[in-house]
């Protein structure tokens, strides 16, 4: 199963130390973001249980850098991180309206650069992520995308500045 983690006060170091890790390590992305939280991560584990492990073996002490998690409870037309890599990228967490999280799953997965998105447990409801191959069209599918969505009731979005994606696990699970 995923896990999406925000950190606040990530070190920016974290991208290169942890694409030296290489493969055998339950980190399937890590990007560094703007906004609130400076880094964005997604983890697979096997059991909600590993969940604290995963998160201090990509992360540290969580408790000195401010953890948000986040469980996808129902996965949107693609998974965030096993997806298309575009040259620019951004992470939304949207609250929805009461009652109307489906609604903003399905509005978000036809934005142009729709890259991935789930409803989740968490602070926030969906997870959409968007990527473009210039920061304009990026820019673009957030606000005339995005934000055209109904069912909204508010969004916090993050544009990624550096990155490392593992990619699929060829066999076995993470540890």
């Amino acid at each position: 199963m995923d896990v999406y983690i925000f950190a606040m006060g990530a070190d920016p170091n974290v991208v290169h130390e942890k694409r030296d890790l290489g493969k055998d390590q339950a980190l399937r992305y890590i990007a560094l973001t703007t906004g609130a939280f400076q880094a964005f991560a997604v983890l697979e584990v096997t059991d909600l249980e590993q969940i604290p492990g995963a998160i201090r073996d990509t992360f540290g002490n969580p408790t000195l850098t401010g953890i948000q998690t986040a469980i996808p409870i129902l996965p949107g037309p693609n998974q965030i991180r096993w997806t298309k890599q575009y040259e620019y990228g951004a992470f939304s967490r949207i609250r929805a309206k009461a009652g109307r999280a489906r609604n903003v799953l399905a509005a978000t997965s036809i934005v142009p650069g729709y890259n991935g998105s789930a409803i989740v447990a968490g602070s926030f409801d969906v997870l959409v992520e968007y990527g473009a191959n210039t920061v304009d069209d990026l820019k673009g599918s957030l606000l005339h995308g995005l934000h055209d969505s109904q069912g909204i009731h508010s969004s916090d979005t993050a544009f990624i500045t550096d990155y490392y994606y593992r990619g699929k696990r060829e066999s076995g699970s993470a540890s």
